[in-house]
């Protein structure tokens, strides 16, 4: 198989895991977008710190457990993906555009963290 069929595998894939998890992202926007404006979000008083068990609760939510276990695995797909391209020295700024938002890339002693815009 050529490598750069492998590559585009592996990079589909992230991109397959990442359009799965849409849907629980969408919800989770939804409902905080929602508590936002009706203000049910907790919200501390001056001085008065938010509970760590509130963050918790929501964390381990129905919605961001399915979120997480569909972004993992598009983060490692991608990161393969980079992976085997360094490592057959065909790592291309297309594909690092392609994935970077996604993933961490290291660069010898610098890692890069490609943030979303």
């Amino acid at each position: 198989m050529p490598t750069s069929t492998c590559l585009d595998s592996e990079a589909g894939l992230g991109h397959a895991w990442l359009f799965k998890s849409q849907v629980s992202l969408a919800k989770i926007h939804g409902k905080e977008e929602s508590a936002v404006s009706t203000m049910e979000l907790p919200r501390p008083s001056s001085g008065e710190h938010h509970s760590k068990m509130d963050d918790e609760n929501v964390l381990h939510g129905a919605d961001y457990v399915e979120a997480r276990g569909t972004l993992q695995p598009s983060t490692e797909y991608f990161s393969r993906a980079v992976r085997a391209a360094e490592k057959k020295h065909e790592l291309t700024g297309e594909l690092l555009v392609l994935v970077g938002p996604y993933i961490e890339v290291n660069y010898g002693q610098q890692n890069t963290l490609f943030a979303a815009s």
